[in-house]
This record gives C-alpha cells, sequence and structure tokens, in this order.
C-alpha cells in the first residue's frame, strides 16, 4: 500500500503544472534608463520546464517600481489557471517560497528583513489580498513567493521579452523614430521569418525560450533592429528599434 502511494506522489509530483508570472523589459531614455515597464506575462508550465504550455499577457505600461504590477500578474495568473489546470502558483516576490495565501501581517513582523521591505510587503500584501482570497477560493493552490529562483517565473521573464519587442516594433513605427527597450537580466533575442524567439544567456538556461510569431511579418521590412549590451546596467541588453526612412 505505501509503495503504492509513493508510486502515485511521484507521478504527481513529476508532472507538476505551475502557473507563474512576470513583468518584464522597459522603454529607456536615450541615457538607458527606464521610463515605463512595458509587459506583464502568466504562463502555464510542465515538464521539462522550458518553455510555457499556455501564455496570456498584457501591455501595462507602468512605473517599474509601482506595486499595482503584482496585482495584474495575479490577475492573469487567474486567467491562465482558468484554462487549465495547475498545482501550484509562482511568484516574483522573494520570500524563500512562503505561501502568501496563508501569511498573515504578524508573520510579516517575524521575517527576517529590512523594516522597509516589511513596509513594502505590507503595502503589495493590501494590494492583492483580494486576489489572493479569490485563488484560494477558485483555484485552491498555494502561491508561493519564490521570485526568480523559480524557473517558471523565470520563462514568464522570457516571454516578457518577446512580447515588448513585438511593442516596440509598433511603438517605432507610430511615433517615427528610434525605440529603445531594456530586456531583462541575461536574455538575448532574436528574430527570424516573422518569429521573435528570446533565449537565456544564464548557464544552466540554454534550453529555455520563448517564441512569438507577428500577426504581419511583413512589418519587419519597415524597420531596422540590433541588440547589443545596456550601457550602464551590466548583465542587460538593449534592443534598438528604428523605422527604416
Amino acid at each position: 500500500m505505501i509503495k503504492g502511494i509513493l508510486k502515485t506522489s511521484l507521478r504527481r509530483l513529476m508532472a507538476l503544472r505551475v502557473a507563474a508570472a512576470d513583468s518584464g523589459c522597459a522603454i529607456l531614455d536615450g541615457f538607458y534608463r527606464p521610463i515605463k515597464l512595458v509587459t506583464t506575462v502568466a504562463v502555464v508550465v510542465s515538464p521539462p520546464y522550458t518553455k510555457a504550455d499556455h501564455v496570456k499577457y498584457k501591455y501595462v505600461e507602468k512605473r517599474a517600481e509601482d506595486p499595482s504590477v503584482i496585482v495584474e500578474e495575479l490577475r492573469l495568473i487567474r486567467e491562465v489557471a482558468s484554462i487549465t489546470k495547475v498545482d501550484v502558483i509562482h511568484i516574483d516576490i522573494t520570500l524563500r517560497g512562503l505561501d502568501l495565501t496563508t501569511l498573515t501581517p504578524d508573520d510579516i513582523d517575524l521575517l527576517n528583513i529590512s523594516s522597509r521591505a516589511k513596509d513594502h510587503l505590507r503595502t503589495v500584501l493590501m494590494l492583492i489580498s483580494a486576489d489572493l482570497k479569490m485563488i484560494k477560493e477558485e483555484i485552491g493552490v498555494p502561491v508561493l513567493a519564490l521570485g526568480k529562483e523559480s524557473t517558471p517565473v523565470r520563462l514568464a521573464e522570457l516571454y516578457t521579452a518577446v512580447y515588448s519587442v513585438a511593442y516596440a516594433i509598433k511603438r517605432s513605427l507610430k511615433i517615427g523614430s528610434t525605440t529603445l527597450l531594456g530586456l531583462p537580466r541575461a536574455i538575448s533575442i532574436d528574430i527570424r521569418e516573422g518569429t521573435i524567439i528570446a533565449r537565456s544567456l544564464k548557464p544552466g538556461e540554454h534550453d529555455m525560450l520563448a517564441k512569438f510569431r507577428l500577426e504581419d511579418p511583413s512589418i519587419l521590412r519597415k524597420i531596422m533592429w540590433r541588440e547589443y549590451p545596456n550601457p550602464v546596467a551590466t548583465g542587460f541588453r538593449v534592443v534598438e528599434m528604428r523605422p527604416i526612412a
């Protein structure tokens, strides 16, 4: 009997389906400083955790430090989790994997983090308390604060790159001038035959990628692009989009 239970648990573990979200990429000014965050993405991933099974995205256009971004992430997670069953949710808050659906204000006081971090966490929890309650009632799975330690969160970050590049292409054509797009750390993009591809440059993540097929690939004939290191942020890269005159 115990052997059978262990086999069942192992099968469940091997097929663990994770919903995760992240917000990434920023429009930069001429000094490569971020002006606004571009994209929020939620994904559902399963083994081998190298690409997403389901994706939802939204162009948020908010300040990078805006705490309401996490609200957008949780709402997209609820949407994507309504499409398919998930076993757990990972979000981009680093708290050693604590389950936010059970975290209380008293628990925050006991955390070994700075007073400033505690105040920020209280603000965030206040913003997302309604969404956490709905996730607990509708989906019934833990929401783990794993941050960038989570591979599914990293995959969501990769997908922010492909959707943000598509945004930057359209933005450059709309405004008729150059757009500088800051990519998340250790991510590089390529555009081939109308498909935007984002790959991780981190060791051990060589097989992780995100793809997005442009609705109108001919739009690429109207644009020139290049990618290079961000001169003021080591480890980050910039995509420069410029309309062809």
